[in-house]
């Protein structure tokens, strides 16, 4: 399965997102379901030992494993099922109104509103869906979280600057190290050469690609001190992860003296 927010391949045991940290929506139903289930077994367990008390031991102990077994395969199919039919109500329901979310997606883009663009997408499941039309802006949504990361990772430090807080989880280092990751799926995703699957979008879509980065950039000059020559020159995007986190720290601690 994937991540609800980034795509990132999970499984049903994972609790969040190794590539986002945000919460795995299918393990907290997972979980309630096989509680329900383990609820259902514990009852069933009991019953058969009041009624089945002339039965021997063996006998007991073999109907026991078969209901754990059924109960275990009925788990196993309704999760199965009931993600099949998400998906297909998720679909249903977009292609209902796939003019209508063509439009407003295309007004985001337009207003280079790209937080409420990547929430749009989030709030109508548009990621999930199959429809052909909406391939290019599920593509794009790659990119408007990143920028929605970012900027999420921008604000921290700040909060962390006027609070005087370093000891939280989010403390300045970790949002910097947040901050390259992104950039830097950011900038490898715009050059069309290194993801494969993403060049025609980046043919056909430049122009939405160079807005976002040059937000981003700003944001990164406003809130990390990033040298604006840099930014200019374009170098900061041929530069990788631990290279662009040396410049966000020393860019950073400059920006505070």
């Amino acid at each position: 399965m994937k991540c609800d927010f980034c795509g990132a391949n999970l499984t049903i045991d994972d609790v969040r997102c190794p590539h986002c940290n945000r919460l795995n929506k299918h393990y907290v139903a997972h979980r309630q379901e096989m509680y329900r289930y383990k609820q259902d077994y514990l009852n069933t367990k009991r019953n058969v030992y009041q009624k089945a008390g002339k039965i021997s031991k063996r006998m007991t102990r073999i109907a026991i494993m078969a209901v754990m077994t059924a109960l275990c395969l009925g788990s196993v199919i309704l999760n199965f099922f009931s993600y099949s039919i998400r998906n297909m109500v998720t679909n249903y329901s977009v292609k209902q109104n796939l003019a209508l979310h063509i439009e407003n997606l295309d007004n985001y883009i337009q207003q280079e509103d790209w937080i409420g663009y990547e929430a749009y997408v989030d709030a109508n499941n548009i990621y999930y869906c199959e429809e052909n039309e909406l391939k290019d802006y599920k593509d794009f949504s790659r990119v408007t979280r990143s920028y929605d990361y970012i900027y999420e990772y921008c604000m921290r430090v700040v909060g962390n600057k006027n609070s005087g807080d370093e000891s939280n989880w989010y403390n300045t280092d970790r949002c910097i190290d947040e901050i390259a990751d992104y950039l830097n799926d950011m900038y490898t995703f715009a050059d069309g050469g290194k993801y494969d699957e993403y060049v025609d979008f980046n043919e056909n879509h430049k122009n939405w690609c160079d807005s976002l980065m040059e937000q981003t950039e700003e944001l990164l000059q406003a809130y990390m001190g990033v040298d604006s020559r840099m930014i200019a020159s374009g170098e900061i995007r041929k530069l990788s992860k631990g290279e662009l986190i040396v410049v966000l720290e020393g860019s950073y601690k400059q920006n505070e003296l």
